[in-house]
């Protein structure tokens, strides 16, 4: 499991990267401000990691329960909403949040330090525990 991340993670930032200098060349030609490629490919890999660790814990919810999210507040919104409504939504806000620290990373340069940081707490703290449950909880 562990592996399929790692492989799927390295496939997806080449994706990514390429998409971002693409992107960030075609905004050029038409004069346009654009973000930096570094910021513009940490908020793509931040947005991937919310997908993933959205579809990791609906796997997690759907075998185990809601018992098993670690979020207090998540874990309240499954029950009353369902995990499926409750995760679209969570997520999704999560993704408008990454935009807008992207388009923010104009004006505040300590931005991009920043996104890497939740990056790895991210991995740490969500992506990294539900592989260990299923790992050691086999499906």
């Amino acid at each position: 499991m562990a592996q399929l991340v790692a492989t799927i993670g390295k496939a997806g930032y080449n994706r990514i990267l390429k998409a971002t200098e693409t992107a960030s060349a075609a905004y050029r030609q038409l004069g346009l401000t654009t973000l930096s490629q570094e910021v513009a490919t940490l908020g793509a890999l931040l947005c991937l990691l919310q997908i993933l660790d959205g579809i990791l814990t609906g796997i997690g919810v759907f075998h185990f329960g809601t018992t098993i999210e670690g979020n207090a507040l998540l874990r309240a919104l499954m029950e009353n909403w369902g995990y499926v409504n409750a995760l679209v939504f969570v997520k999704s806000l999560a993704i408008l949040i990454i935009l807008s620290l992207c388009s923010l990373s104009r004006m505040v340069s300590w931005l991009p330090k920043a996104m890497k940081a939740v990056i790895v707490i991210y991995l740490a703290a969500a992506i990294i525990p539900w592989t260990a449950v299923f790992i050691m909880k086999t499906i």
